[in-house]
C-alpha cells in the first residue's frame, strides 16, 4: 500500500478541512431554530412525480419527465450491465467497456468526448455493480444532436484490440 501512504498527509488534510468545514458558525442551534420551525413542509413531491414512461417497439424504456426551471435537457442512458456481470477473470471488464464507448463509432470515429463538448455538453458516466449509465446536459435546442450521439454509440461504437489494450491500463 506504498500509494496510500503517498497519500496519508492530503487524506488527513481532506479530512480536517472536512471537520473543520462542518462545524456550525452560528453560536448556538438557537440562532437557525427559528428558521428550521417557520420553514413549510413539501408534500406530495417526489422524484418521480410526472415521470411518463414509454416502451419502445425495440423493447427500449424511454423513462421523460418536464421540467421547466432551467433552458436545459439532461439526458441518461442507463444499461441494466455493471460488475455483477463479470465472470472470473473479467474483473473490471464492465467499467472497461464504459471507458471505450466514448471511443468513437463507425460514423463517427472521434473521441466523443470532444463531440459532446462542441455541444456545450456537460458530461460523464459511471459503472456500478448492477448498472452503466451515460448522462450528459445540454442546452434545450442541442437534444436532437445529442440522442443522435447516443443512439450512434448504442449501436455502432468500435471496439479494437487496441482500445482494449489502452483502456485496460486505465482502468
Amino acid at each position: 500500500m506504498p500509494f496510500f501512504r503517498k497519500l496519508r498527509p492530503y487524506i488527513l488534510v481532506g479530512l480536517f478541512l472536512s471537520f473543520l468545514l462542518g462545524i456550525p458558525i452560528f453560536s448556538s442551534i438557537s440562532d437557525i431554530s427559528p428558521q428550521i420551525a417557520n420553514a413549510a413542509p413539501v408534500f406530495g413531491l417526489s422524484l418521480t412525480q410526472g415521470v411518463r414512461k414509454t416502451v419502445l417497439d425495440n423493447g427500449l424504456t424511454v423513462l421523460t419527465k418536464e421540467v421547466h426551471t432551467a433552458p436545459v435537457v439532461s439526458v441518461q442512458v442507463w444499461y441494466k450491465v455493471g460488475s455483477r456481470n463479470e465472470g472470473v477473470g473479467e474483473s473490471g471488464i464492465s467499467h472497461q467497456l464504459e471507458h471505450l464507448m466514448f471511443k468513437g463509432t463507425a460514423d463517427r470515429p472521434v473521441q466523443f468526448g470532444r463531440l459532446f463538448s462542441a455541444l456545450g455538453s456537460q458530461f460523464n458516466a459511471f459503472t456500478s455493480y448492477d448498472e452503466t449509465a451515460y448522462f450528459g446536459t445540454v442546452q434545450r435546442d442541442k437534444l436532437e444532436a445529442l440522442l443522435t450521439l447516443e443512439s450512434d454509440r448504442m449501436e455502432g461504437s468500435l471496439i479494437t484490440p487496441d482500445h482494449l489494450t489502452s483502456e485496460k491500463r486505465v482502468v
